[in-house]
């Protein structure tokens, strides 16, 4: 996904709305920090085709209007079979893991009088190093690397997540038990720098 057809999205999910901001999360939600280091989509960061996805989020307190939204611009939608992405939209807290202070590292994109909030890439790692499907390694390992996060941003996050969230202690530390295993593996595995 390009940052024209995710801020397209956007500005199609913020006028079936009729609100201000749009909050975005998933895959596709670093594409709205991808162009600070140069890339243009998602798909030469991730050297695969990627999802056609934006995962957002209209509303909080009215998940009606995530339901329209995903009604007029959503899977299968004409919005969909014209520009060939779409929307996912859901209210936000069934869809993004991560401490509260998630908001103030958000980066906040105009679009047309629109308010795109895309979480920081170290939160958007967080979120999906707790999903931890295969993709979502793919995912965690690239934007670490291109964002130069290291485990121990993501241990200081699950300090203050299992704060608000204890319940999830243990999967929380065997998301990052995984992480590192993975990391470490992957570093074991690669050759030495001439």
């Amino acid at each position: 996904m390009t940052v024209n057809q995710a801020r397209h999205i956007c500005r199609a999910a913020a006028a079936v709305a009729n609100v201000e901001y749009v909050f975005v999360f998933g895959s596709n939600a670093i594409v709205f920090w991808l162009e600070e280091v140069g890339i243009r989509d998602t798909e030469e960061l991730f050297g695969v085709e990627t999802s056609r996805e934006l995962v957002l989020s209209v509303s909080e307190e009215n998940p009606e209007l995530n339901t329209l939204v995903d009604a007029v611009i959503g899977e299968l939608s004409l919005f969909d079979s014209t520009f060939g992405v779409y929307a996912h939209a859901n209210p936000a807290k069934g869809l993004f893991k991560a401490p509260k202070s998630w908001v103030e590292r958000a980066k906040i994109v105009q679009e047309q009088g629109v308010k795109i909030v895309a979480p920081h890439p170290v939160d958007l790692v967080f979120s999906k190093m707790l999903g931890f499907r295969e993709k979502d390694w793919l995912f965690c390992k690239k934007v670490m690397r291109l964002f130069g996060i290291v485990p121990e941003d993501l241990e200081s996050l699950a300090e203050e997540y299992l704060l608000e969230h204890p319940q999830e202690a243990s999967a929380v530390k065997k998301a990052l038990a995984v992480l590192k295993g993975k990391l470490s593996k992957e570093s074991d595995s690669e050759p030495p720098a001439p």
